[in-house]
């Protein structure tokens, strides 16, 4: 037998068994624990460089649009649609959200995967400059297990990224038209010039049609973010969600609150507000919410407060989680939220995140 002893070298204290009070406790080493590292309370605001902590500002897109697409029946100011590969409809009418026409592909064949359609501009290219995002409308009939992506293109070569339209969707809302709304700095587009932009599925199994696709002129989405100070990593725990509208709240002869599930309070937003989460300028998640439903559905959601004087109604809405999300300043980790619709009705419409700071 070895015998051996724990002993603190710098005391030469020797750690002992305890035996336990009673016959009911089993002898063991006891043991004291302390956090190794020292973190500091850091409550963050999500802000804008211009609007601040405010997002009850109009964020809808004004000016003339241009429209790519809408009804497909030769008409001289939309442009040409063809099909690269896979099983396309450029003129259905079983689903429409803008017109008598819609484009689809509700096939599932092996040949599906990577299926794309072109949507040209004809003979000549289009500058970019002064225009600043592309919207759409798609309707949703199998949720997506891969990616739905879009993008410019000049003489067949890529220009700007590749992006992702579920990061701009509600996936699991099926068999209703959602708007998308994708800023050209996303796409990397702004200033750029393009003849045409694709549209790929990466699997075989979603099915979907797309309408009313068009290049925007001024106005759209407005993004606020946290982020970690430099040399920390920023540890969130949780986010709050506060927002006071003109609405009654308070049904009549009841004590119930009067809050709508299918919307905002006085509010229908079109495109929604889309969060992302990126570390080291990649998206490694996304999400987007349109109504209230949207929001208590999330399982780390729930109800903290509301209150309401008859007019005007407040509600505050948590969203705690069972691991922190670590943002790091070394890979530039950030938290985005985007609010693409016009949200001046509120007013006031603010998002804070519960944080702790470790310095690195």
């Amino acid at each position: 037998m070895i015998k051996s002893n724990i002993t603190d070298p710098r005391n030469k204290k020797i750690a002992y068994i305890d035996s336990g009070v009673g016959d009911s406790e089993t002898p063991a080493l006891v043991v004291a624990q302390r956090d190794l590292k020292i973190y500091n309370n850091s409550p963050k605001q999500f802000t804008n460089p211009i609007y601040g902590n405010s997002m009850n500002i109009d964020a809808g897109y004004s000016g003339t649009p241009i429209t790519i697409y809408n009804e497909n029946l030769g008409t001289p100011s939309e442009w040409n649609v063809s099909s690269l590969s896979g099983s396309w409809t450029f003129n259905g009418t079983t689903q429409v959200y803008s017109g008598t026409r819609s484009i689809s592909n509700l096939s599932t064949g092996p040949t599906e995967i990577n299926a794309t359609i072109q949507l040209s501009s004809g003979t000549s290219s289009k500058n970019l400059t002064g225009y600043i995002g592309l919207t759409g409308w798609i309707y949703l009939t199998s949720i997506p297990t891969d990616m739905i992506n879009i993008s410019g293109y000049l003489s067949g070569v890529l220009v700007g990224n590749l992006i992702d339209i579920r990061n701009y969707i509600i996936t699991s809302l099926l068999n209703t038209w959602q708007k998308f709304n994708i800023p050209f700095i996303t796409l990397n587009l702004t200033g750029k010039t393009i003849d045409s932009f694709r549209i790929s599925k990466m699997d075989r199994y979603s099915t979907f049609y797309i309408d009313y696709i068009q290049i925007q002129e001024t106005g759209g989405s407005i993004s606020y973010s946290i982020k970690p100070n430099l040399n920390t990593w920023l540890y969130v725990h949780g986010i709050r969600m506060s927002m006071v509208a003109n609405w009654a709240g308070t049904l009549v002869n009841n004590a119930m609150p009067n809050i709508p599930y299918n919307s905002f309070p006085g509010i229908t937003l079109n495109s929604g507000i889309t969060g992302i989460r990126t570390t080291n300028n990649e998206i490694k998640y996304t999400g987007s919410f349109k109504t209230l439903f949207d929001l208590f559905s999330q399982t780390s959601a729930y109800l903290k407060n509301y209150g309401s004087n008859g007019t005007t109604t407040w509600i505050v809405m948590d969203f705690d989680y069972a691991t922190p999300l670590i943002l790091k300043s070394e890979y530039k980790d950030s938290i985005i939220y985007t609010i693409n619709d016009n949200m001046s009705g509120f007013l006031e419409f603010k998002m804070n995140a519960k944080c702790k700071e470790e310095q690195r």
